[in-house]
């Protein structure tokens, strides 16, 4: 029905493989695979990569500290952070107001 090139196919495959192609596409990208054995290659190579990375991602959750306590950890740690960022600003606009006044007091 379709005759896309590899190359469009191939630049598709990731998209497909989420899930997040066009009805026309997909069945277009199926028919492709369905007569081209280079590109259901790559996307098998593809899948295995996925389901690669999928599987390290569960094994590193299993290993990630989910304890109740974690969490404020981690609010705490944001909240830091910000008022870490909001204390840059106030000094850095102080050091620019005694620069100022410097250079108003010599000028």
């Amino acid at each position: 029905m379709y005759d896309i090139p590899c190359d469009v196919v191939q630049d598709l495959l990731p998209a497909y493989i989420d899930g997040k192609t066009h009805n026309v596409t997909q069945s277009a990208i199926e028919e492709h695979i369905n007569r081209c054995p280079a590109c259901r290659k790559i996307l098998h190579d593809m899948d295995y990569d996925i389901d690669r990375v999928f599987n390290k991602q569960d094994d590193i959750k299993k290993h990630t500290d989910n304890s109740p306590g974690t969490e404020k950890n981690v609010d705490y740690l944001k909240k830091n952070r910000s008022m870490m960022a909001t204390a840059a600003i106030i000094i850095a606009l102080i050091t620019l107001a005694v620069i100022a006044l410097i250079v108003l007091i010599y000028i």
